[in-house]
């Protein structure tokens, strides 16, 4: 399954692909090469001429991972890759602000959600009395 998604505020779009057919695809769809990403994970930065317009593509091979913490992690440090692109593209500081921190948090949280397979739970620890 391949994702995408606006993000308006910087009127670029985020593709995802987690399999190699959906990432030959992306890319060819922006006249790119590389058909077969060298890592588990690659985030890759395109300009768009035709609508002028930033794209961030991210890969993470879902199949080459043993653990969903393991995942995840490499879905973290992609959805940095393609906050830090897409500000560095726009001419945008990227330092330790808020406004940073929520890009990251809101990429890397799309990721997970778009992640064929990987299924999040979460049960809060109770407090001690």
């Amino acid at each position: 399954m391949t994702a995408s998604t606006r993000i308006d505020p910087y009127d670029a779009r985020l593709y995802y692909a987690t399999t190699y057919g959906e990432w030959a695809r992306i890319h060819k769809q922006f006249g790119q090469g590389l058909d077969v990403p060298p890592a588990i994970g690659l985030t890759a930065r395109v300009w768009d001429s035709r609508t002028g317009r930033t794209h961030m593509i991210v890969w993470v091979d879902a199949a080459q991972h043993s653990s969903a913490d393991e995942l995840i992690s490499t879905i973290a440090h992609e959805g940095y890759h393609a906050a830090a692109g897409l500000l560095e593209a726009l001419g945008q500081k990227l330092d330790e602000s808020e406004a940073v921190a929520y890009l990251v948090d809101w990429i890397t949280g799309w990721l997970v959600r778009h992640t064929p397979g990987l299924e999040v739970t979460f049960t809060p620890a109770k407090e001690k009395s």
